[in-house]
């Protein structure tokens, strides 16, 4: 949920499942200049699997 001030975005309201996700990915995020060789190549050759992968005017206009 967005709250807003003035009419401008100010404020999300986020389950405590979802904060605990974010929190989860921002942990598991590592620098370019902390990453050895074996893991840039890694992230170089990584793919999205084809049933994940969508374009923007597939996601529905939320209201």
């Amino acid at each position: 949920m967005i709250v807003t001030s003035y009419g401008k975005p100010a404020v999300v309201i986020l389950s405590v499942e979802e904060s605990e996700r974010l929190k989860e990915l921002d942990r598991r995020v590592l620098r370019l200049d902390e990453m050895d060789d074996a893991q840039l190549h890694e992230m170089i050759a990584a793919e999205i699997p084809p049933e994940l992968r969508y374009r923007i005017e597939d996601i529905p206009e939320t209201p």
